[in-house]
């Protein structure tokens, strides 16, 4: 039962470093884009991930550059279909349990818990099991990857561990993303 909470929670930890990763790459790319330097390093440093995101878009449109554009539109929607899904895991999970801890027979799960208002009384109640994590964390991986790549593609070089480029080599094959999260709440009267 442990060693299935411990893969469960090690592969959700991995994937969470993953978007670190590739959060820290947009970054790196709309600082470049934006001139570099520490005025535009204090600006984008603590931009949120939308802002970040409308950011990139934005610069994009702008870009002569008709390569860097289109893998700027690719890496900016591959980041707002992954935030998606990376706020419901951070956001939404309130547990993970083992078999015999009211999980399936022989799986951890994570269990997501969400309500919201917005005029409108929504909940959501889900499982996540490892595998639909292990899918988050190859997805996350390739942003990174991606993002690695744009930012040497614009001249640029990522500040990394040096054993990192091992680790998350970059590609500018643009990856496939998954469809974005489509979260169906349970809707309430009031």
């Amino acid at each position: 039962m442990l060693s299935d909470i411990s893969e469960w929670a090690t592969e959700f930890t991995l994937a969470i470093m993953m978007w670190n990763g590739a959060e820290m790459t947009g970054k790196r790319i709309l600082i470049k884009m934006m001139g570099g330097g520490s005025a535009s390093t204090a600006i984008v440093a603590d931009m949120g991930n939308r802002s970040l995101n409308e950011g990139l878009e934005t610069y994009a449109r702008e870009q002569t550059d008709a390569v860097l554009r289109g893998h700027i539109a690719h890496f900016s929607k591959g980041f707002m279909t992954l935030l998606g899904y990376r706020n419901l895991y951070v956001h939404g999970l309130i547990g993970v349990a083992g078999p015999g801890l009211k999980a399936p027979v022989g799986k951890a799960t994570g269990h997501i818990m969400q309500i919201k208002g917005g005029g409108r009384l929504r909940s959501m109640n889900r499982q996540i099991e490892t595998a639909e994590i292990v899918e988050f964390k190859t997805n996350a991986t390739d942003l990174f990857q991606y993002g690695v790549a744009i930012i040497n593609y614009m001249g640029d070089e990522l500040l990394t561990l040096p054993s990192m480029s091992d680790i998350i080599p970059p590609s500018l094959d643009k990856p496939i993303w998954p469809n974005p999260l489509q979260n169906a709440p349970s809707y309430h009267q009031v």
